[in-house]
C-alpha cells in the first residue's frame, strides 16, 4: 500500500491545522477547560473519521451494487487533489487531540 499520497494531507491537517487550532484556542482563552473540550472534539472527529475505516470484502461491494445501494457507499479512492471526508476528519481529529494534550501537559508542567 502506497501511503505517499497521504503524507501531505496528514502533515497539513494533523501538524499545521491541528496545531494552529489548539494554539489559537489556548491563546484566546488561556483555559485548561477549553483545551479539555478541544481534546474531546478532536477525539470525536477521530472516531467519526476512523470509525468506518477498513476494507470491505469484494463480495459485499458486489452485492451492494447489485441491490442498488452503490449510491450510499462512499468513494474512498484517492484521486490527485482529493481526500475522502472521513480521512480529513481522522487527520484533523488526531491533530486536535495530540496538540491539545501537548498544551495540557505543558500547562501542568508550568504549574509545578
Amino acid at each position: 500500500m502506497n501511503l505517499r499520497p497521504l503524507a501531505r494531507p496528514f502533515g497539513w491537517y494533523t501538524v499545521v491545522a491541528g496545531g494552529l487550532t489548539a494554539g489559537a484556542v489556548y491563546l484566546g482563552t488561556h483555559s485548561g477547560l477549553a483545551m479539555l473540550l478541544l481534546t474531546g472534539v478532536g477525539l470525536a472527529l477521530l472516531v467519526l473519521g476512523g470509525g468506518r475505516a477498513g476494507a470491505l470484502p469484494s463480495a459485499n461491494v458486489q452485492s451492494a451494487t447489485d441491490d442498488g445501494l452503490a449510491l450510499a457507499m462512499e468513494d474512498v479512492s484517492l484521486r490527485p487533489g482529493s481526500l475522502p471526508l472521513r480521512a480529513t476528519l481522522l487527520f484533523y481529529g488526531v491533530g486536535l487531540a495530540v496538540w491539545s494534550v501537548a498544551v495540557l501537559v505543558a500547562l501542568q508542567d508550568s504549574l509545578h
